[in-house]
């Protein structure tokens, strides 16, 4: 089964709350979820709510959901912010296991669709875990780790691998784990708009998109600011609003808040270069996109540093073998 062969079903979505790329992609789901008579209910934070009724305006039943508790410090992920995260981390996934079967009863849903959250699920219908990651990207040291993260995975009813199976975009980080498990290509949210990039003029010189958790931010922007200002204009910072009184000066004149993800859709559409963090969902949007890309890894976290270290070998490969990059 894949999103589009949903049809005529009560549905319920939540994504994880690591920043906002997950929710991001799940605005492609929800899209061909509705373009197929589908009822759609999503479980998160009123700030998801907010994001998706720019999309959907009221088409989507909204239904509170408990974030998962995690701890970000400084400019880089760190693994002891993670342990000391790890018992509410586990005692929020026993609540949400008891609370899903609840939502299934109330609202009569006939399938749960959970975007990396290893507690939203139910034995009441089918319950399909979507995600990038069938392996995370640890060393072999760390197979206690691996083998929980597949032993929540195969909890599952089915398993929706968010790659393109010829092009793995994810690398090793997507391949398959079993039988249950059906690669559904790439999803950005501006597969949900009517726009097709090919045919949009690129206005904009650059754009620096700060993206992921909001403590992350300063890092993102001290390493690309001097690049940033060699830019030719127009050229903006995107990002939300809490990061305006930790801009220098001299970057304040180009900022524009991300409150509105329509508007900012518009202008990342026009854009030739974007700079940012290499999560998952970013290189998803650029691929969509088509336009270049200048992206660091979030110090400390082996996804992104595997799939910098990925984008870089790939670019060097166009370079050697076609005499350009993208």
């Amino acid at each position: 089964m894949i999103p589009q062969e949903i049809r005529n079903k009560r549905v319920l979505l939540s994504s994880l709350n690591w920043g906002y790329g997950h929710l991001s992609r799940c605005i492609s789901i929800v899209n061909i979820l509705l373009q197929n008579k589908n009822t759609v209910f999503f479980a998160g934070r009123e700030a998801d709510f907010n994001i998706l009724r720019q999309y959907f305006s009221e088409e989507i039943t909204y239904i509170r959901n408990e974030p998962y508790p995690f701890t970000f410090r400084g400019g880089r992920f760190r693994k002891r912010d993670l342990v000391k995260s790890i018992i509410p981390l586990l005692n929020c996934y026993k609540r949400e296991v008891k609370a899903v079967p609840l939502l299934v009863d109330e609202f009569d849903i006939d399938l749960v669709l959970s975007d990396h959250r290893y507690g939203f699920r139910t034995k009441k219908c089918p319950s399909i875990f979507i995600t990038h990651q069938c392996t995370l990207p640890l060393k072999i040291m760390a197979w206690p780790v691996q083998w929980l993260h597949q032993s929540f995975i195969h909890k599952f009813s089915e398993v929706w691998i968010m790659d393109d199976q010829e092009k793995r975009f994810a690398g090793k980080l997507s391949e398959a784990l079993g039988k249950r498990t059906t690669y559904i290509g790439i999803h950005s949210r501006f597969k949900a708009t009517s726009y097709a990039p090919k045919e949009i003029k690129k206005e904009i010189e650059c754009v620096l998109l700060i993206s992921g958790p909001i403590e992350f931010s300063m890092a993102l922007i001290t390493h690309f600011q001097n690049e940033f200002i060699a830019m030719k204009e127009p050229k903006y910072i995107i990002g939300s609003k809490e990061l305006i009184p930790m801009l220098p000066n001299q970057l304040k004149g180009y900022f524009k808040p991300n409150d509105n993800w329509k508007e900012t859709d518009e202008l990342l559409l026009k854009t030739k270069v974007i700079m940012s963090y290499c999560g998952y969902s970013t290189i998803m949007d650029i691929e969509f996109l088509q336009c270049e890309s200048k992206l660091i890894p979030t110090k400390g976290q082996f996804e992104q540093v595997y799939l910098a270290a990925r984008l870089s070998k790939t670019k060097k490969a166009l370079i050697n073998d076609q005499g350009f990059s993208k």
